[in-house]
């Protein structure tokens, strides 16, 4: 039977080679092993106001977050079809299953066939004043807490956006800083490239009138922490 919700304790501790069973994660020890790859979902609550920049804000919370978990499910395939050494974490708030639809139940269900393992994380980290557009641009930061909380603090942690998919996770991981750095990919736009309705050149002025002593933006977003 399905299980209809996802206990905040089912997780247990994240530990080492706990999550996938990979033969090349089980093998070695925490201070060597492949990263942790984490995905972050925070699920709409009925009736809460949200705006995304994308047709998928156009549903209902639950089918939201199914569409979501589409994502999910290709970052997670992106990295199994290519038999990537990894543990991969799925954090969110969803505790209860019924909430995504029988459609988004499924793409769980799938989710978790692939080996990711699904931990539980509140949003606590809510913008002080309370705003509609990426209503959930800060629950990164519960994730974070979340793993930090569960894995050995010499585990690599990668967070990423759902809707990304890895090309060379060799390459990356082999790029990755050591502890206690902390490294990012940048996405570089255009000085006249509109992101979330503002430009790199508004930014800067914005930054300017605040008294920075270099407005310049050389960079805006990311997808990878």
């Amino acid at each position: 039977m399905e299980p209809e919700g996802i206990d905040p304790q089912r997780a247990g501790t994240v530990a080492h080679g706990a999550l996938t069973g990979h033969p090349a994660v089980a093998e070695t020890s925490a201070a060597t092993a492949p990263p942790v790859i984490v995905q972050y979902l925070y699920v709409h609550a009925p009736g809460e106001q949200f705006d995304y920049p994308s047709s998928r804000s156009e549903h209902e919370p639950g089918r939201l977050a199914a569409r979501y978990l589409e994502c999910v499910l290709v970052q997670a395939a992106s990295l199994r079809l290519r038999d990537v050494a990894c543990d991969l974490v799925l954090a969110t708030n969803l505790t209860d299953r019924r909430a995504v639809g029988p459609r988004g139940m499924r793409l769980l269900a799938e989710i978790e066939a692939l080996g990711v393992e699904i931990v539980f994380a509140e949003y606590l980290n809510r913008p002080e004043v309370e705003t509609v557009t990426f209503a959930s641009s800060r629950y990164v930061f519960d994730a974070i807490r979340a793993l930090a909380e569960r894995v050995p603090a010499d585990r690599r942690l990668l967070f990423l956006d759902v809707d990304c998919v890895w090309l060379d996770a060799p390459k990356l991981f082999a790029a990755l800083p050591p502890s206690p750095q902390i490294g990012c990919i940048h996405i570089l736009y255009p000085e006249d490239w509109a992101v979330a309705e503002r430009t790199p050149i508004d930014l800067a002025a914005l930054a300017g009138e605040l008294g920075a002593a270099d407005p310049s933006v050389r960079w805006v977003g990311g997808e990878l922490l």
